[in-house]
């Protein structure tokens, strides 16, 4: 008797979705903002204008925190968008998202997914391997509504 449950307890662990990070792409738009600001911050010490120099490097540091330590974690019922340690993650539970869809800027230079979810909320996702984290979510979207389907009948 012991042993079963042991066995059924190790059974859902193995079976147990894992989750999933994604990295956030890093764009011609974030490289050229940081070599400009890196420019500008190199010019202002060179001129003496402490000052602003260290303005530009405070949003220097800023811009690349942002850009590395983004990413995007898929857990077994939730998205969640990290935006760097300076920003609050965002939790989007999966059930809540209802529809993703890739845009592009007018000259096509940037191109993200536009994440709509709850009550007509908004934000943007630029995984660097946008196919897989299309599939990963489209995935668990699919998954977490046959669980609801399969509780609704257990309870009916």
């Amino acid at each position: 008797m012991h042993f079963e449950r042991f066995y059924k307890a190790k059974a859902y662990f193995f079976l147990k979705i894992m989750d999933r990070t994604f990295q956030h792409r890093f764009t011609l738009g974030a490289k050229s903002g940081i070599i400009i600001l890196s420019l500008l911050a190199f010019y202002l010490f060179w001129t003496k204008g402490i000052l602003a120099a260290l303005i530009v490097v405070v949003a220097l540091v800023a811009v690349i925190e942002r850009v590395l330590h983004s990413c995007y974690i898929v857990r077994d019922h939730d998205l969640v968008i990290h935006r760097g340690r300076f920003l609050h993650d965002i939790q989007i539970p999966l059930s809540d998202i209802r529809a993703i869809r890739p845009m592009t800027t007018t000259w096509g230079l940037v191109h993200y997914l536009l994440i709509e979810y709850g009550d007509g909320k908004l934000t943007s996702a630029e995984p660097h391997d946008e196919d897989s984290f299309l599939k990963c979510l489209r995935k668990r979207i699919h998954d977490e509504h046959q669980d609801d389907q399969k509780e609704k009948e257990d309870f009916d």
